[in-house]
């Protein structure tokens, strides 16, 4: 049985091609396994980035596995040995085995909630129902691109009533096989189809045909059309070869011929008429290789390439396009700084129809893993003509313009889910970190009880410029008010203020004597902030970051209760509970795509919600006749927070951020100095203490206050 889902490592590299001046832009992703004994395999990837594989637990024992974005999961193929060896254009259909039974899934859903397992039936006058997707005509498992685009031709090999193994192309929503013959003539031999093209139309694969005194296995194309044809290999009559892809239109077969000098290449062939094909050598003399599967237009082909005996030189995945030549994947990866240590990719397995997708298996230091590699190639530069000498006296030619640099980068899935939980906690720190503003706006560095006053002022720390005030309306009702301006920049964001409000209402029974109850209410509104955020993650032994930009909305309420008491003419002592409420809504944006931002990023509009209540308590005094002196300070615990971030992360969707909520502390002091007993010089600070998202934050500032 599959154990718990584990965390999965995440690469994203962007990469130049040596060959190709322009950038390349690569993400190899790892996929762990579903169960932690597991060695994984991949060998099928749709345009989505979902992907079918399979996890092999023991000799005997292996599942199906499907890659849906974020998690590697189990299909749940009946059986002790299954697998998903390929899948649809859009990633809604796979094809596997189980048991030695050919089937189809298709996915109704979201992930694998709702699919149907379809097995496919066995040959007319068969046996048994003995079906195989991705097997040779010896019935040993070689792979290859078995399902058409849209899911609803699986092609394959099964058993037919002498026990040969017989090509087939599923037909009538895969409820029976059309067997495809042989080489040899329909009544004899042995064949196995192992790729299809994008409408089920053409069949490739192998199939044994008379040679000499005996038999060879030889690649063959099928259409109705032409029925099964002799696509012929490199080594000429005789020479054993094998076709696995097919481009969409069925142009373009890649598969692997041996040479005229035995070595087994990757090979090529190209339609040349209605019935005649080419032949190209991918593969390198010294080098076996193997050409698994094509793009939909043909022009890119991956496979692997492994030295002969003691040449190392270059062994590994093979990517292959017209302009490039055959290439090492893992060869690309490395020439661009990418450090792959500890990491050994081997085959890449399939492709999907843009090209872009290509899975890959190799291995780390616990075993065997399973990769999905984006691979953009850069596009090709126009060639520069030769600038002739310039003359002397005339102006010099225009110097030929320069490539862009190459992108690079290294990280893991659990950077990428970290940068997603701090981004989200910064936007939680945002809505924190506009207390402050508020605090200053609502007189907070103030005592509780004076006379009506109005103030301006100015702070650093965060930047901001505005004014307050407080104006009683009767012995116990005064009403609070301020507006201002400001710029603040936290770890993760940076907010420009499009202005801020407050307003609120204390009700101070100061008729009741010296010691009395107080109550407040009100609320703070930035109607129209611009915001740029940042996405920290781990790139190699360095940082990536993507950036946007957008815009923001933040409105918050609170109710207070407090005591406060007149301690002496000059001394007042107040404390006092309240709790608030704060909504942020936040506009998409997306994150581009660049040198600093391997790891692309699409942030959805939502709304984060904030709720807080806190404990406080402060002290005013006057110093002789002029100096007057306030310090307060307050314990802040968030509750029932919510995030509104939708991010949807090349390679796995969307990413679900994890919020904490956390407790921080608020201190905050005035010191003033009465220049006339009605004209006052202010000089305030206040601060935020706590963990991450909050963090160490100090913000001064100097007003003017005149009292009425």
């Amino acid at each position: 049985m599959a154990g718990p889902a584990t965390l999965f490592g995440l690469i994203a590299a962007v990469v130049t091609a040596p060959q190709q001046p322009a950038t390349a832009q690569t993400t190899l992703t790892t996929l762990q396994p579903v169960a932690s004994e597991g060695r994984p395999a991949i060998y099928g990837v749709a345009a989505t980035g979902e992907a079918a594989g399979q996890e092999r637990l023991s000799a005997s024992r292996a599942f199906a596995t499907f890659w849906d974005g974020t998690a590697w999961l189990n299909l749940g193929a009946p059986g002790q040995e299954s697998g998903a060896f390929g899948i649809a254009s859009d990633g809604t259909v796979l094809a596997g085995n189980a048991d030695r039974r050919a089937f189809r899934f298709d996915r109704l859903g979201a992930g694998l909630a709702g699919g149907q397992f379809y097995f496919l039936p066995g040959l007319p006058g068969a046996r048994s129902p003995v079906s195989q997707v991705g097997v040779d005509t010896l019935g040993g498992f070689v792979g290859g691109q078995p399902i058409s685009a849209d899911g609803s031709i699986v092609v394959g090999a099964a058993l037919n009533g002498k026990g040969e193994w017989r090509a087939f192309r599923c037909i009538s929503a895969c409820g029976s096989l059309q067997e495809l013959g042989t080489l040899q003539g329909p009544a004899t031999g042995s064949s196995a189809a192992l790729g299809v093209n994008a409408d089920g139309s053409v069949v490739v694969g192998q199939s044994t045909v008379a040679s000499g005194a005996g038999t060879a296995r030889t690649a063959f194309y099928w259409s109705a059309a032409t029925n099964m044809l002799d696509l012929g290999g490199l080594g000429g009559a005789g020479a054993e070869s094998l076709a696995k892809g097919v481009s969409a239109d069925g142009g373009v077969i890649v598969g692997q011929s041996t040479t005229a000098r035995g070595e087994r290449h990757a090979a090529l062939w190209r339609r040349t008429g209605a019935t005649s094909f080419s032949v190209q050598d991918l593969g390198a003399s010294g080098f076996e290789s193997i050409a698994h599967a094509v793009s939909a237009d043909g022009s890119i082909v991956v496979g692997r390439s492994a030295a002969i005996g003691a040449n190392g030189a270059f062994t590994g995945p093979l990517y292959w396009t017209q302009a490039g030549g055959t290439q090492n994947l893992s060869a690309l990866l490395t020439a661009s700084g990418v450090s792959l240590s500890g990491i050994a990719l081997d085959s890449a397995t399939a492709i999907s129809p843009d090209g872009q997708l290509i899975a890959v298996n190799g291995s780390d230091a616990s075993g065997a893993q399973a990769y999905l590699v984006r691979y953009r190639p850069a596009p090709q530069q126009p060639t520069q003509p030769t600038q002739p000498t310039t003359p002397a006296g005339t102006s010099p030619a225009s110097p030929t313009p320069t490539a862009p640099p190459a992108i690079a980068g290294l990280t893991t899935r659990g950077a990428v889910q970290g940068s997603v939980d701090t981004l989200a906690a910064a936007r939680l720190g945002q809505m924190a970190h506009g207390r402050v503003l508020a605090h200053v706006l609502l007189g907070g560095n103030e005592q509780v009880n004076c006379t009506p006053c109005f103030s301006a002022f100015g702070s650093i720390g965060s930047f901001s410029a505005g004014a307050h005030g407080r104006l009683p309306l009767g012995e116990r009702l005064t009403i609070l008010a301020g507006a201002a301006y400001g710029q603040r920049e936290e770890r993760g964001y940076e907010v420009k203020s499009g202005g801020a409000f407050a307003l609120s209402a204390r009700l101070d029974f100061a008729d009741w004597g010296a010691s009395r109850p107080f109550f407040e209410a009100g609320g703070y509104i930035a109607p129209h902030d611009s915001v740029r955020y940042k996405r920290r993650y781990a790139n190699g032994a360095g940082t990536a970051a993507g950036v946007g930009a957008t815009t923001a909305r933040t409105g918050s309420v609170f109710a207070r209760l407090g005591w406060v008491w007149r301690a002496s003419p000059i001394d007042e002592i107040a404390v006092m509970a309240d709790v608030s409420h704060t909504t942020q809504k936040i506009g998409g944006y997306a994150e581009p795509l660049n040198a600093q931002n391997p790891f692309e990023a699409t942030v959805r509009g939502g709304s984060d919600r904030m709720n807080a209540v806190r404990l406080a308590a402060q002290w005013t005094h006057l110093f002789g006749a002029r100096l007057e002196a306030n310090l307060n300070a307050g314990v802040v615990r968030t509750f029932g927070s919510k995030s509104g971030l939708k991010i949807s992360v090349f390679g796995f969707g969307t990413v679900d951020p994890k919020i904490r909520e956390v407790t921080f502390a608020e201190v905050g002091a005035r010191l003033g100095w009465r220049i006339r007993p009605n004209m006052i010089i202010d000089v305030f600070a206040n601060a935020q203490l706590g963990p991450r998202p909050i963090g160490t934050g100090v913000h001064g500032g100097l007003a003017y206050r005149h009292n009425f």
